[in-house]
């Protein structure tokens, strides 16, 4: 069934622009990044405005009713729900206007509260491209894997500057893999090397 309809993104290069869409763990929510109408005229297509919404899939409610989360992210948001499905991780561009080439601040939404901050900020750190932020699988919802530039970043809830897991520019697609040696759970890049993060 159709949850949203919108017009694609004109983006004048060799790329196709395409949603960026996260599962609450309990499966009754999808999270999306939707592209919203323009506010200053120009063509559907032309359009600046990238949103964040959630719809519900749990049958309780219309999946065509959905809500938006955040207004102007971004196009690369990128949300990510936690493992207990209580907070969303998601960017914000720093020039939403031109959010297809601009650097993002790392954002966490708790549901419950109803409130968000900013956890990382691309004034101090440099600012996520467009890769996906992978939680610790752990339950602890206090961190995350975060990429920037090749190299793997620990961050964490409290807000503290990230810590580098890797440096030699040539790491993505973090995930998290259990150590059966020492019971905890590492930090995995594409370049298949573990990560090992202490206290993980």
């Amino acid at each position: 069934r159709v949850l949203a309809t919108f017009a694609s993104a004109h983006a004048q290069s060799d790329w196709v622009w395409t949603p960026g869409l996260s599962w609450n763990p309990d499966s009754r929510t999808l999270a999306a990044v939707v592209h919203g109408a323009s506010v200053t005229g120009e063509a559907p297509e032309e359009s600046p405005v990238f949103d964040l919404w959630s719809f519900p899939m749990d049958g309780t409610i219309d999946g065509s009713v959905g809500t938006r989360l955040a207004g102007d992210v971004g196009m690369w948001a990128l949300p990510s729900w936690s493992p207990d499905g209580r907070l969303l991780a998601y960017g914000v561009a720093r020039k939403t206007a031109a959010s297809a080439s601009r650097g993002y601040d790392l954002w966490i939404m708790d549901l419950e509260q109803g409130v968000s901050r900013r956890l990382l900020s691309g004034v101090t750190w440099g600012g996520l491209p467009p890769e996906r932020v992978v939680w610790s699988p752990q339950g602890q919802r206090n961190e995350l894997v975060v990429s920037y530039q090749g190299d793997l970043y620990l961050a964490t809830l409290a807000g503290d500057s990230p810590r580098a897991l890797t440096g030699d520019g040539q790491s993505s697609n973090a995930q998290w893999r259990y150590q059966a040696c020492s019971g905890h759970f590492s930090a995995f890049a594409s370049r298949c090397a573990d990560l090992l993060t202490p206290g993980v």
